[in-house]
């Protein structure tokens, strides 16, 4: 059986190495995500298999498996987040078996940072034991090959020498280097990190991009950019007042004391606040709302013949922003795709602000900060206004429901649009994604299997584990009804969500809504798959 295992791992990073390589994509890689869900411990064998190229990542098939590895840890990430403890376990055990290979020297720095990247991008913050490892790595790869980028993972007299080197690049843009640089240094112990962000923040050529980095998730490094700064007052211009002004409300309220001290010693040193750049906006475009609440949106941009694509990803806080310049064509198609795959439709700024404040107030609330790229966004589209707001969804679905037509409001017709929901919801785009996913699913079916869950079954689960949930969903529901109200060219297809809403929201019972029952079954479709 684990023969046969290796072979399957080796044989889905040979047909994803040949794809990449513009070959056909083989109907063999349709199996992936069933193996992914049937055996997360596959990524062991990934790993193991990524370690032992001859060539590391100079390998024909290093690409293929990075693009493996990648799949699974994003996907148990995401089983994480809807607290599957097989999911959470897995993480663990992958993380213990890459610190494992580094201290026996059985995997080669670069193909050790390479892994610590792919938890970077699959948003998994590197363990104790992979931050130790990484330090080791980054000290041989500093020793072995006077790597600049390694030089600036090791805590120590090396960060000076190496940003020497670097500090034009976060001069010329502040914005990709700190991107770059939360990958790179993602497995990097917080002490190294803290010195880091100090060492770039008082450097004149860097300073730029320290200032980006008390948007950092780690509080220490976020204390030491501050402190950094301090240091070098005389070296910030209007640009950074006004990014300072900004990011001081996207920020811990505990943390606002110190960054209105820079303000006011950048104001008494003579130094006044930049304009906001002249908005760059084409279009912007929204995803639907998926089951776990993410939202995607897609904004593009155009400075005389160039255009650039940026993207911010919400659920319960801002999870990712990043902009990349990007031909017509290639924005054509990656706008294509999202509407496939998403449901991606015109949305309006209103809309858009009204997402973005919402989620900066959620994310604090839960310990978090944005991404540094949505200052970036912010920027290229003139939004100085977005600051953390929460957003009443209940005085918003008053509004919606105000707003409906007399014919709309009669008892007979919210009824008749109830009885159908489990048919006009399917035009969403992501109904297929409207269902619970975690250990509450789990303990309502105990040993129920496949064959017996039943009508009882769809029961147990909408009482157990959906009707706990109303308020999620009616707020859900009134997020789908604000999109398409909002939608530059709307139709009545708010109404209906106006409505479920409303209804969920009123306390009406869930099993006589066709689409609530359709989440219950879906609920038990995922956990018995």
């Amino acid at each position: 059986m684990a023969r046969k295992k290796a072979e399957n791992v080796a044989l889905y990073a040979r047909l994803l190495t040949e794809l990449a390589e513009g070959g056909p994509a083989s109907p063999r890689l349709d199996d992936i995500e069933g193996d992914i869900l049937r055996d997360p411990s596959l990524s062991l064998i990934a790993l193991a298999q990524f370690a032992d190229l001859p060539h590391g990542l100079e390998d024909r098939l290093a690409e293929g498996y990075g693009m493996l590895v990648s799949a699974w840890l994003e996907f148990l990430r995401y089983k994480s987040d809807a607290d599957d403890p097989k999911a959470k376990g897995a993480i663990a055990d992958f993380q213990a078996r890459l610190a494992s290979l580094a201290r026996d020297g059985d995997i080669d720095p670069d193909t050790f940072m390479a892994v610590t990247m792919m938890l970077a991008q699959a948003k998994i913050a590197a363990s104790p034991e992979v931050q130790s490892a990484a330090a080791d790595c980054a000290t041989l790869m500093a020793e072995d090959f006077d790597d600049d980028e390694a030089d600036m993972l090791v805590a120590g007299g090396s960060i000076e020498a190496a940003l020497a080197d670097l500090a034009g690049n976060a001069r010329q843009d502040p914005f990709g280097f700190v991107a770059m640089l939360a990958e790179i240094a993602h497995a990097m112990p917080p002490a190294a990190k803290a010195t880091l962000a100090n060492a770039l923040a008082k450097n004149a050529d860097s300073a730029s991009a320290g200032l980006l980095l008390l948007l950092d998730p780690v509080s220490e490094v976020r204390e030491a950019a501050a402190s950094g700064l301090a240091e070098a007052i005389d070296q910030l211009d209007d640009v950074a007042l006004r990014r300072l002004i900004t990011l001081r409300n996207w920020i811990p309220e505990a943390e606002r004391a110190r960054v209105d001290e820079l303000i006011h010693a950048i104001r008494r040193a003579g130094v006044g606040c930049a304009n906001w750049p002249q908005s760059r906006l084409e279009d912007i475009h929204a995803s639907c709302l998926d089951g776990s609440g993410t939202q995607g949106f897609i904004i593009v941009t155009k400075q005389g013949r160039k255009r650039s694509l940026s993207s911010i990803l919400t659920k319960h806080g801002i999870k990712d922003a990043w902009t990349t310049p990007q031909t017509k064509a290639e924005i054509d198609q990656a706008l294509a795709m999202g509407r496939r795959e998403s449901g991606l439709a015109l949305a309006t700024t209103s809309y858009l602000d009204r997402a973005v404040c919402h989620h900066l107030a959620v994310g604090l609330g839960e310990g978090s900060q944005p991404p540094a790229g949505l200052l970036e966004i912010a920027e290229a589209i003139g939004a100085a206004d977005w600051k953390p707001r929460p957003c009443d969804w209940r005085a918003e679905l008053d509004a919606l429901d105000a707003e409906l037509p007399e014919s709309a409001k009669a008892a007979k017709h919210r009824d008749e649009i109830l009885d159908l929901s489990e048919l006009w919801s399917m035009e969403d785009g992501t109904s297929d994604s409207w269902f619970e996913d975690g250990p509450e699913v789990a303990a309502a079916l105990g040993r129920t299997k496949r064959a017996e869950a039943g009508e009882k079954t769809m029961q147990n689960v909408l009482d157990r584990v959906i009707e706990p949930k109303r308020e999620k969903w009616a707020e859900h529901f009134t997020w789908v009804a604000l999109r398409l109200h909002d939608a530059p060219k709307t139709d009545d297809s708010w109404q209906s969500f106006a409505i479920l809403a409303k209804a969920l929201a009123d306390d009406g019972p869930m099993i006589e809504i066709p689409l609530m029952r359709a989440i219950a079954r879906r609920s038990i479709d995922a956990a018995l798959a």
